[in-house]
């Protein structure tokens, strides 16, 4: 192994060549520039193909032999993130040059459920020591700065892979004063929740555009803004993002409105269902991903979400506080990849401790673009020896920083309770605590979920102690149907989330889909 490095990129070669043949030699002649472009930058960066038998025999593990398998690439990744210890890891490629991880789902029953959705698919493991597996619960301490700079699922022409690649070597920082103007857009049923973000990101609601009454396409002049907020309503295999008045789901987004119109260097964020879904397209659904779009429009990094997505209502929680977590700490100055481990941190201790809807958003939010590019230019004092260059003191500040966030990653796995799936929980008497919460005239409870918290040996406790804390303690979630048209564009999930303590419900909380 060289020397410090600094960031690796992580990708898969056969699955490129699988993809573009012959024309992937211009992937790796992009691939040679990008990493001298980093070294200009101060960053150290290897490029490692998971199936290089021998790049891998080298990092100390197995090559990846099935492009698709999720144990197989998580392993692969631990091993380089070991080998290397990297401040940066990109993936490169989509979910058929690297996979997702198939994180189970706690909300799912079964197919036809009321929210449908099997797997939380995302990136998170990869951002955690934890070995592969598919509980959520073992993946909320996240230590490792990660992202995906994706190419089109399926793509057969690598162009597009290429400009993403060169607007990445091209991003320089911009001065905050350039991010004092955002685009923030809600569905109106949302206003009270939407604006609160807006006030705890921003500053200031005053520019929020409620869909309706407003709606696409938006103007020129605030696509070209750096920060793009939505919370909106997406569904799957869907390039647009919706609003809601009622019953009504007018467009809110279209991603054909992006071409030409957003700025290089644009941060985006959505708390929209399946914002982050990489969707093949097909002649059913040719219109590729907002996430995909947004990229190739000049975005520099987008976070979101690959299912559906949960908040409240009113108030902030869910996916409110994981996309405004990650927009504060981009605005702050922190590359995009900090900002995005910052964000899980931050928003596993906001949801202690997690529900199953908590989980969810954890597990299925991703950063899509190259994880070291910093947005916003924040002057700032580095302490350094007399004489020392400016990019060794950079990276003796960042592997600093990158200790104490692994430290606190190890902590929150350490000390927050993992979630197991109890349906017993449900008594009769819960559910009527949750029925009082409905209206019973537009409105019915389907399924009742139960889940226990097992909490971390404390070791001075007893033991019987402990389990009596054990089984006394956990979230019952109601799923509530609601009328909503045949021919609507989206099916809205409405959950009753209630605490349970000493076979008790202490505290409801209505969410719903995004």
């Amino acid at each position: 192994m060289p020397g410090k490095v600094d960031k690796v990129i992580v990708t898969n070669f056969g699955a490129l060549h699988g993809k573009y043949g012959a024309a992937d030699a211009n992937v790796h002649a992009a691939l040679t520039r990008w990493v001298q472009a980093d070294l200009q930058r101060g960053l150290v960066t290897e490029v490692v193909a998971v199936d290089d038998a021998a790049a891998m025999q080298a990092a100390g593990g197995p090559a990846v032999t099935n492009a698709l398998d999720c144990a197989q690439n998580k392993q692969a990744i631990d091993d380089v993130y070991r080998a290397f210890a990297p401040d940066y890891i990109v993936i490169l490629g989509s979910i058929d040059v690297i996979p997702h991880q198939d994180m189970l789902n706690p909300l799912y029953r079964g197919p036809g459920g009321d929210d449908p959705d099997e797997h939380a698919f995302g990136d998170l493991p990869y951002a955690c020591d934890t070995p592969y597996g598919q509980d959520i619960s073992a993946y909320k301490g996240p230590t490792r700065v990660v992202s995906r700079l994706p190419d089109r699922t399926g793509a057969q022409d690598p162009q597009r892979l290429l400009d993403l690649i060169d607007a990445v070597i091209r991003h320089q920082p911009r001065p905050r004063a350039d991010f004092q103007d955002y685009h923030a857009v809600s569905a109106e049923v949302w206003k009270d929740s939407t604006q609160l973000s807006a006030r705890n990101m921003f500053g200031s609601d005053s520019d929020l555009q409620l869909v309706p009454p407003a709606g696409r396409p938006w103007p020129g002049a605030r696509l070209a803004r750096l920060v793009h907020f939505y919370n909106c309503h997406g569904a799957s295999v869907d390039p647009q993002f919706y609003g809601q008045r009622g019953t009504q789901y007018p467009p809110a987004l279209n991603s054909q409105d992006l071409a030409g119109n957003v700025t290089e260097g644009a941060v985006v964020t959505a708390e929209c269902c399946y914002g982050a879904e990489l969707y093949a397209t097909s002649a059913v659904q040719p219109v590729a991903p907002t996430c995909n779009i947004y990229l190739e429009a000049g975005a520099i990094g987008m976070w979101a979400g690959t299912t559906i997505a949960y908040g409240p209502a009113s108030g902030n929680g869910q996916a409110d506080l994981i996309t405004q977590f990650f927009i504060m700490e981009v605005l702050a100055g922190a590359s995009t990849g900090r900002a995005a481990l910052e964000a899980r941190q931050r928003f596993v201790r906001a949801a202690s401790p997690a529900g199953p809807e908590d989980l969810k958003t954890l597990a299925q939010f991703n950063l899509y673009g190259d994880a070291s590019v910093v947005p916003v230019e924040i002057p700032t004092a580095t302490k350094a020896p007399p004489g020392t260059a400016e990019s060794v003191a950079k990276r003796a500040t960042r592997v600093d920083r990158r200790l104490l966030l692994a430290r606190q990653g190890v902590s929150l796995l350490a000390s927050e309770p993992d979630l197991v799936t109890n349906d017993g929980m449900a008594s009769d008497l819960i559910i009527g605590q949750l029925r009082a919460h409905i209206d019973g005239e537009r409105e019915r409870v389907g399924p009742v979920l139960g889940f226990r918290l097992r909490f971390p040996d404390q070791g001075f406790l007893a033991y019987s102690l402990k389990e009596m804390q054990d089984a006394s303690d956990g979230y019952v979630v109601a799923f509530v149907r609601i009328p909503c048209p045949d021919d609507a564009p989206v099916r809205p999930v409405k959950l009753l989330v209630g605490r349970v303590q000493g076979g008790q419900v202490v505290r409801v909380s209505t969410v719903v889909s995004r």
